[in-house]
């Protein structure tokens, strides 16, 4: 049982504050501090956290939502207070209640136009000057241009001459970023004339799973509710060589699908290639075709965005959205287990065997999804001699997870999470990228407006233990912890740390041998073939020399003795078979797949001598 316990007091003329506790009666150590600050004078709530021990987020998240405070106020989370020492990592922001922000646009003016809904219609882009209006809430706007640089492409058009409140409680994600709201006031030419608050009672993400759930455990921070987006913490991540289904990070658009019994029988998955449409249910995949398994990390190509902000401070597309305090959590190694992608579209289509080398990389598959997102990798990715591509069913032993795109999903190992479609429907083999937004906008090499789309993930090496800001007392050497591994399949041949920024290296220990281990129980039930490096019953390729999982590795590092509490900065680097090294700061990108070193600050006390 969770209790708490509350105080409230004002500061000055314009604020309220209040503190409480969460303390958990069965666990009496574990207790979390809050401090509430309402501001009076510009209406916005901010709350702070502190930890004094580590602690199951998610369970708190419920107490708090269920019996604490109420804010009926906008509310803006922000980042301020410093995390005590036994906190995994700077928390993420976020939600009161479990609900979206409360959002309002600009203070209409005095002299602001009005129109009705009629007026607004004619503006769908059939009047000769093209134009097309939307209206959110009370607000009227002119997205005619917008529409050239619109995030969701062309989804804006579905509510042209309409509104896009019913789009928005589907793509939920707008209402949880201020930069989004931000940018819609400038776009805003006046008011609704007619509108009528709507209260949406139909909660699309209903059937979403809920927090109890095993597929959306205690080891993952919430960055937003809906959609569903975590990140795992460092020291849960990499606890074992594979992540486990519970603690694996999430990336949701939209809500998720629901199946039933009777929804997975009819499961259908339709191929398309020029005219040759074709459909395979669920079953025929898994009866007529051979299951692999394919160990691989997983990774969002927002991964690390805090860090990019940090090095990269004004190149940065994360800046202003819920996801510019990710830290590392955004990744996890798995093993998957599904149809050889390649063995699949030839068999559909065995024209695609005579397709000319060069003529791969300019056709692409599109991997579309029962949520309405969509996305394509080059064929050539697909259709490579050693491709370890999968029509995957089962992660770590089981069936896929409803997070995690059950009952089937694409896996590309090595490439952004982006190009992993989750509850997938249809692959269509087509001559160009597509018109996918995130494939078309997001997920771009280079700087912002760069047309190049992100697919491989680079080299990266990150410290899991300890975690930034710990406090350590009463060591005489530092023990350090990470994982390593590489987006194109290149082994990890050496990892090192620093703990005088650079001038001096320290190897590290690399566990390869559990590289090679199978998981001891499984649910695939029937013969399998391994695809990778170290497989070696079943080697697909016997010159092949890539694997896609990650290498845990360890390090101890001797420190001058003190008595006083000295901060030290741990960085760490890697390099690959290509003598490729991992660089102190990576690319722009965007704010994408960053990877410079990974560089975290501890506090440390030894013993003095």
């Amino acid at each position: 049982m969770w209790s708490n316990v509350a105080r409230i007091g004002s500061v000055g003329g314009a604020a309220m504050v209040a503190t409480w506790s969460l303390h958990n009666q069965s666990t009496p150590f574990k207790v979390l501090k809050w401090r509430l600050t309402l501001d009076t004078s510009d209406m916005t709530t901010s709350v702070h956290h502190i930890f004094t021990r580590r602690l199951p987020l998610m369970q708190c998240h419920e107490t708090y939502q269920s019996d604490v405070l109420e804010v009926t106020k906008p509310v803006v989370l922000a980042k301020e207070a410093t995390p005590s020492a036994h906190t995994d990592f700077p928390e993420p922001d976020r939600k009161i209640k479990g609900k979206r922000f409360t959002r309002v646009t600009k203070k209409p003016s005095a002299f602001e136009k009005s129109y009705t809904r009629t007026e607004v219609s004619k503006h769908d882009g059939s009047l000769p000057d093209g134009s097309i209006w939307v209206t959110y809430m009370d607000g009227v706007y002119d997205v005619t241009e917008f529409i050239k640089e619109h995030p969701g492409g062309a989804f804006i058009l579905q509510a042209a001459g309409g509104s896009v409140d019913d789009f928005w409680e589907f793509w939920a994600y707008h209402h949880s970023s201020a930069k989004v709201i931000k940018f819609l006031d400038n776009l805003r030419i006046g008011k609704l004339k007619d509108y009528e608050a709507t209260n949406h009672e139909d909660d699309l993400y209903k059937n979403d799973p809920t927090p109890s759930e095993v597929d959306r455990g205690l080891g993952q921070v919430m960055l937003i509710e809906k959609p569903w987006c975590t990140e795992t913490y460092a020291t849960e991540m990499a606890k074992d060589y594979y992540t486990s289904n519970a603690d694996l990070f999430v990336r949701n658009h939209a809500p998720v699908p629901l199946y039933d019994d009777n929804d997975i029988k009819e499961y259908e998955l339709t191929i398309q290639m020029g005219q040759k449409t074709k459909a395979v249910s669920l079953r025929e995949l898994k009866e007529r075709f051979q299951t692999y398994i394919v160990p691989s990390i997983l990774q969002c190509a927002g991964n690390r965005a805090s860090h990019n902000i940090k090095e990269n401070p004004k190149g940065s597309g994360f800046i202003g959205t819920p996801f510019e305090h990710i830290d590392l959590g955004m990744l996890g190694n798995v093993e998957f287990a599904g149809v050889r992608m390649k063995e699949f579209l030839v068999s559909l289509y065995p024209e695609l065997l005579n397709v000319k080398k060069d003529d791969l990389n300019d056709m692409f598959v599109e991997f579309i999804g029962d949520d309405d997102y969509y996305a394509s990798v080059p064929l050539s990715i697909v259709m490579s001699p050693d491709s370890a591509c999968l029509l995957a069913t089962h992660m770590n032993g089981q069936p896929l997870t409803r997070d995690h795109g059950y009952p089937l999903r694409a896996i590309i190992p090595g490439v952004a999470g982006a190009r992993n479609v989750k509850w997938l429907r249809e692959i269509s083999i087509r001559n160009d990228e597509g018109d996918s937004p995130w494939n078309r906008i997001h997920y771009k090499e280079g700087p912002v407006g760069n047309k190049k789309s992100i697919m491989r993930l680079p080299l990266q090496s990150l410290i899991t233990t300890p975690v930034n800001g710990d406090a350590l007392g009463g060591i005489m050497s530092l023990e350090v912890k990470g994982v390593a591994f590489s987006g194109y399949g290149t082994e990890i041949k050496q990892v090192q740390c620093s703990v005088d920024e650079g001038k001096t290296w320290h190897d590290c220990t690399m566990l390869t041998d559990e590289v090679s281990k199978p998981r001891a129980k499984s649910e695939v039930n029937k013969p399998v073939k391994h695809i990778g490096k170290h497989s070696h019953k079943y080697p697909l390729k016997k010159s092949s020399s890539r694997t896609f999982a990650w290498v845990r590795w360890h390090c101890s590092i001797e420190l001058p003795q003190t008595e006083s509490t000295t901060p030290v900065e741990i960085w760490c680097r890697c390099t690959d078979s290509e003598k490729t090294t991992q660089p102190n700061v990576g690319e722009l990108n965007g704010g994408y797949v960053y990877n410079g070193y990974h560089k975290i600050q501890v506090h440390v006390q030894t013993t003095s001598s």
